[in-house]
């Protein structure tokens, strides 16, 4: 294994298999991104996972939604009747890009969107004293 890597993982189920051809497919399409992402994205942490499940709860136009879980995790659902290997070609490298932007911007012990709060200086309901 590389030092520098986003590792995916495939979590199939009882209800959906993943085949090796999207799996190929989401990988491949992983490591194409993954360079240009690390440029924009440069503190970035080295090892990064990406977790991929099926389920019917995503965005409608587009067959998937992800979320940054925490700093070294993105969570990504597909929905399998879009065609898993479809919508991974279609979207996985933009998504990827928005949700580790967020695990960018926030440490282990903040919620998502905290780090970019803390860093423009915003400050919400639990920050006040």
């Amino acid at each position: 294994m590389r030092d520098v890597a986003i590792r995916v993982h495939l979590l199939s189920s009882d209800d959906y298999a993943f085949s090796t051809d999207e799996e190929e497919m989401i990988v491949a399409e992983t490591e194409q991104a993954e360079p240009a992402i690390r440029s924009l994205l440069p503190g970035l942490r080295n090892r990064l996972n990406l977790v991929v499940t099926t389920g019917t709860d995503v965005i409608p136009e587009t067959g998937e939604v992800g979320f940054a879980a925490s700093p070294d995790v993105v969570n990504w659902t597909v929905d399998p009747a879009r065609g898993v290997a479809d919508v991974a070609h279609q979207h996985v490298r933009h998504m990827l890009f928005h949700e580790l932007h967020h695990c960018e911007t926030h440490s282990d012990s903040e919620l998502p969107h905290r780090g970019l709060v803390r860093r423009i200086g915003v400050r919400g309901p639990r920050d006040r004293v």
